[in-house]
Order: structure tokens, then C-alpha cells, then sequence
């Protein structure tokens, strides 16, 4: 993300996906005071954190410039509304668990949870207006989130709420594979496909009843809003670039990499 003015350098920036920017409040000081215009000229890939407002001056920023652009977390009922009506141009929509299944108040999160007829509407377009289920990963510890941080963890709970989802029929696997894997793949233009010649990366589950307890995370973050939800479909098994780096009991330490 980036939160400084827009200079000319950002022209030649390369090997990054999406320049981020947030155009509404969240954790920290990440609020984008520079020119929008000027950064749409440039026509790198942008993503966005924002409101309808900052939604509406990026699409029409986006159709000016032809410049890619990927809105993130969108929670209500009037920006999947008006993003309906762009899908044929260069713009790509995505959405979160919690936004999809929390009730206005329960988390303090950003963008702020909606309405039983936010949700509604988030769900109706699944596949269609949204492209993309994202975690929207917020690792802050219980210490943070008394404070006041915004967002929750979601990588532990991210793929078993998915499944829980399409083991309970209110989506099919077809339509998930689509939003969490394929589509994002094709977004950020990074190991399209499955099969040969392709990296081996890939997921094997189960459809086994669980229980959360996010006592057992991995992650810093030891709390979520669905602790002792019971969830059906859990991850078995993940293989990264043809190697076993989890199998339901130990995780093999791994090398990051520039991405």
C-alpha cells in the first residue's frame, strides 16, 4: 500500500501486482492523500479500500485510463449495486467471510459490517458482480484489538468457512473454486491452471466436523469471532511447488520469496 504522494518514479515500478491504496480510515496511518488522476494515468494495477465515494472516483479514474483496477472488501448493499453496472470493463470485485456472515456490530471491523440486506446482496452476486472470497487477514493480538485495531485473523478460518459453505449446499464447489482459486489466479496473473508444467500447488480436504478454537492458531492472533463455531470441512493436507508442507498435524518450516 502506499500512503505518500504520486511521484513520477512510480512509473517505473515493476514486478509488484497491485499498487494499494486506502481512500477510507483503518489501522494506522495508511489514508491515500495523493493525486488519484495522476496515479490512474500511470495505469498500473491498483487495488482499493474505500467507501462508495472513493469507489465511484476510481471506476470512472479506471475507464478513463484503462487502468486495472481491484476493489477490495466491499460490504454493502449500494456498492455492489453500482459495481454491477461496470463488470464489462477492467474492474474486479471481491468480498470477505465475515462480511458474507457476520451481523452488523459483531466485529470492529473496516469497511464496517452490513445489514441483513447488505449480506443479501453480497451473496445474490457471488460469481457474478464479486469475483473474489478474500480473508482480509488481520493479525492483530487481543491487546490490539482492545485498543481499538480494526479487522480480525482470517487465514485459519478462511478456507474451512468456504467449505463449510458448500458441504451446507448455499454454494457450490464449482462456484467456490472459481472465487477463491481460478479467479484470483487470474487477477494477479500468477500460476494460471492446474496441470502439467504447473507448479504443484494445491489443497487436499476433507469433510470432517470441527470445531474452532482459536486457542490452536498458528497465528499471533489468538481470538475470532467464530470460536466455537462448528464447521464442516477442514484442510487435510498442502502441497507447495510439489512438496507436503502441512499434513494435518506439523508444518514444515518454509522459505518466503518475493512475490
Amino acid at each position: 500500500g502506499i500512503n505518500f504522494s504520486v511521484t513520477e518514479d512510480l512509473k517505473f515500478f515493476d514486478g509488484y501486482k497491485f499498487i494499494k491504496i486506502f481512500l477510507t480510515e483503518t489501522t494506522g496511518k495508511l489514508l491515500f492523500k495523493g493525486d488519484l488522476d495522476r496515479l490512474f494515468s500511470y495505469r498500473k494495477p491498483i487495488a482499493i479500500h474505500s467507501d462508495i465515494a472513493g469507489m465511484k472516483k476510481c471506476v470512472k479514474l479506471s475507464m478513463k485510463y484503462g487502468t486495472k483496477l481491484h476493489i477490495c472488501h466491499v460490504s454493502k448493499k449500494e456498492e455492489i449495486k453500482f459495481l454491477k453496472k461496470y463488470k464489462t470493463h477492467n474492474i474486479t470485485v471481491e468480498v470477505t467471510p465475515h462480511h458474507l456472515l457476520l451481523p452488523e456490530g459483531a466485529e470492529n471491523v473496516k469497511p464496517d459490517l452490513g445489514t441483513e440486506e447488505d449480506r443479501k446482496a453480497l451473496w445474490k452476486e457471488l460469481g457474478r458482480t464479486v469475483d473474489v472470497i478474500g480473508s482480509d487477514h488481520a493479525p492483530h493480538t487481543i491487546e490490539e484489538k482492545k485498543k481499538g485495531a480494526y479487522g480480525i485473523p482470517g487465514i485459519e478460518t478462511f478456507l474451512p468457512l468456504c467449505l463449510d459453505l458448500a458441504f451446507r449446499k448455499k454454494i457450490s464447489f464449482e462456484t467456490l473454486a472459481l472465487l477463491i482459486s481460478e479467479n484470483p489466479s487470474r487477477i494477479v496473473s500468477e500460476k494460471k491452471g492446474f496441470g502439467t508444467g504447473k507448479d504443484a500447488d494445491f489443497t487436499v480436504v476433507e469433510d470432517k466436523e470441527w470445531i474452532v478454537d482459536s486457542r490452536k492458531f498458528y497465528s499471533k492472533s489468538k481470538f475470532s469471532p467464530f470460536d466455537g463455531m462448528r464447521l464442516r470441512g477442514r484442510i487435510k493436507t498442502v502441497i507447495l511447488r510439489g512438496e507436503i508442507i502441512y499434513d494435518g498435524e506439523k508444518v514444515k518450516k518454509i522459505e518466503s520469496r518475493e512475490m
